[in-house]
């Protein structure tokens, strides 16, 4: 009989184990990146975001939290759609449960967008002085 993925990260110790989670993780991303229209916008976004975040006249701590909320919303988005493939395999079927899932998992790529714009409004303040 086989062994699988878990019975062998089991084995790995130390850097070994580092090497094969970050490999795991790009593989995560790749796939992602390739099977979801939704990410590579939001990769994009990121990368305009991040940029115009590091140019702008904008304090340091801006700048962290502008740069985070973008990783945020990636993050929301890898979650959402590891929850969507879950809801698939396990309902095959329209079903409640899968929708709850699905909804949910929107909802916090929703919020985190929000956040995202959020954030931005504020900075743009800071810019151009605040308001009175």
């Amino acid at each position: 009989m086989g062994t699988n993925r878990n019975d062998r990260e089991n084995k790995r110790k130390g850097l070994k184990r580092l090497f094969y989670a970050l490999v795991y993780s790009l593989e995560g991303l790749t796939a992602t990146f390739r099977s979801e229209a939704a990410f590579r916008q939001e990769v994009l976004v990121m990368f305009i975001s991040t940029t115009a975040a590091v140019i702008l006249p904008l304090s340091f701590v801006f700048k962290a939290v502008l740069i985070a909320s973008t990783f945020v919303v990636l993050l929301a988005e890898l979650v959402n759609t590891a929850l969507e493939e879950i809801a698939d395999v396990l309902f095959r079927d329209l079903h409640p449960s899968a929708k709850l899932i699905k909804d949910a998992g929107s909802a916090a790529v929703l919020l985190s967008i929000v956040s995202l714009i959020t954030a931005w409004i504020f900075a743009l303040f800071q810019l151009i002085g605040e308001p009175r």
